[in-house]
């Protein structure tokens, strides 16, 4: 089946980004959809992804984690099913929303796997403390660099493993080491 594409932008006069992945939905088409937009309300996340978004970004954002994105996108519709993240014995499934280390799952709360993904899916990439709080919170949420080393600290005790993948560079931020 040849692949189909859509132009890389697309003016919208007179209808929506959410009404064009609606219709593309509605007519059968598995087109991979990145959503990438202004509009930062979780509302308009959960429309977006209701109306069949496989994904979606809100601006700004780092052209790294964009790049991430869209390679997974088309892992996906290439038929690469297995959308689990591994290091060592780290498992992270998007798909399910579950994580487990060493074969035992491990209850995390949202934001720390959000912040686990982000780091799984850049990994070896050092972050400082305000390129995580611009990637994994959104805009509308009052969060501090404090709150964002507890969450990393909360990460680390709840994976033994973790300690061994996320790594402190001091004066710098934090780097998910990918362990084979």
């Amino acid at each position: 089946m040849p692949r189909q594409s859509l132009p890389v932008y697309l003016l919208l006069p007179g209808i929506s980004g959410v009404e064009i992945c609606r219709q593309l939905r509605k007519d059968g088409n598995k087109l991979p959809v990145l959503m990438l937009t202004g509009r930062n309300s979780s509302l308009d996340t959960v429309h977006g992804i209701d109306a069949g978004a496989d994904d979606y970004l809100v601006k700004p954002v780092d052209p790294i984690v964009v790049v991430a994105k869209l390679k997974a996108l088309l892992r996906r519709a290439d038929g690469s099913t297995d959308n689990v993240l591994r290091s060592g014995g780290l498992e992270l499934d998007p798909v399910a929303h579950t994580v487990s280390c060493n074969g035992q799952n491990v209850n995390l709360l949202p934001k720390e796997f959000a912040l686990l993904e982000f780091f799984m899916r850049n990994a070896n990439h050092v972050f400082s403390v305000d390129e995580m709080i611009s990637h994994v919170w959104s805009a509308d949420e009052p969060v501090t660099g404090e709150s964002v080393k507890s969450c990393v600290f909360r990460l680390r005790k709840k994976l033994s493993l973790a300690e061994q993948h996320i790594e402190n560079i001091y004066g710098v931020g934090y780097v998910f080491r990918n362990q084979s």
